[in-house]
């Protein structure tokens, strides 16, 4: 993990405190309202966009950036967040790298974003970003890859992983090159797979960690007992 380790030390950011909101939050009122129960300012926000296909993700980031779409984050809030757009890296559902024929499946998606597939749909949600004031914000791009459920994921095609991220990266930077760049792993298969598939220096800004508190099992220990743990 030489390479991620020296990233890490190399980088500092201001403390600040985020949330990803769902459905029904994207109002001032409600926002306001969030920050009061927390006690705190909402500095950063991490925000999705579907994997379903190339022109759907175009169309969530342009919304997500529009404040008079129904879902588009409120002028008022977006011009004092920073915003975490996760970017797919490839596009389709039913496809995980369990199996060998995942696995081919999701190396011939990989290779087709690297080879341009998606140009057209990457560019403009890029454009979007610097439309919507976000030009030098981050985007998360093909997040969770050291899991095998996602159809970027880098299990067993850590070079097409790499290659593909380059791609999109450069595609992207091209439109707006103040945007920032997030190397997002899973904790699951981080050890066997994350310093593969990392993306190298020049391509990466923040380096993020996907971390669930989830209670396992029919009977699981009281609330305060899993988060010890």
């Amino acid at each position: 993990m030489n390479a991620i380790r020296t990233r890490v030390a190399a980088v500092t950011t201001p403390q600040t405190f985020g949330l990803r909101p769902f459905s029904g939050l994207w109002t001032t009122a409600r926002f306001r309202e969030a920050e009061q129960w927390l006690g705190r300012p909402i500095g950063t926000t991490v925000l999705m966009v579907s994997r379903n296909g190339a022109d759907t993700m175009l169309s969530n980031v342009r919304a997500l950036m529009n404040p008079k779409a129904k879902n588009g984050i409120p002028a008022d809030i977006s011009q004092r967040l920073r915003v975490v757009m996760t970017v797919p890296l490839a596009f389709g559902r039913g496809v995980n790298a369990k199996t060998p024929a995942g696995q081919a499946e999701i190396r011939r998606l990989l290779l087709g974003t690297a080879g341009g597939q998606w140009d057209r749909q990457y560019a403009a949600a890029a454009q979007a970003m610097v439309d919507g004031g976000h030009g030098d914000d981050i985007i998360r791009l093909g997040h969770e890859q050291t899991g095998a459920w996602y159809p970027w994921s880098a299990v067993a095609n850590a070079d097409a992983y790499k290659a593909a991220y380059r791609h999109v990266h450069d595609v992207m930077r091209r439109v707006a090159p103040g945007l920032r760049w997030e190397y997002n792993s899973a904790v699951a298969g981080f050890g066997e797979w994350a310093e593969a598939a990392y993306p190298g220096n020049p391509y990466v800004d923040v380096i993020g960690l996907d971390i669930y508190n989830k209670l396992a099992g029919k009977n699981p220990p009281p609330f305060p007992v899993t988060w010890q743990r």
